[in-house]
């Protein structure tokens, strides 16, 4: 899958987290770089999901302001389907 679709319009920098960092951390990154996704890359560099605003809304809806202490994994919209 290529991102360029998908980070078109965004913030010219693709920012990298791993799965482990929390939405809330995901969320000051959103912030501090006006950037609407984030990109969740596991060891050796692969990329393995996009964190959205819509997916940190969508964590809050059905898990509350607890959501925002999850790992970005557990919320990110997945590039691989099992």
């Amino acid at each position: 899958m290529s991102l360029e679709p998908v980070l078109a319009g965004q913030n010219s920098e693709i920012i990298e987290v791993e799965p482990s960092r929390t939405l809330k951390e995901v969320a000051k990154l959103m912030t501090d770089n006006a950037d609407a996704t984030i990109t969740v890359v596991a060891s050796r560099g692969v990329i393995v999901g996009l964190v959205s605003h819509r997916d940190i809304i969508r964590a809050i809806a059905w898990r509350g302001v607890a959501a925002l202490d999850d790992a970005a994994c557990v919320h990110m919209t997945s590039l691989y389907s099992e």
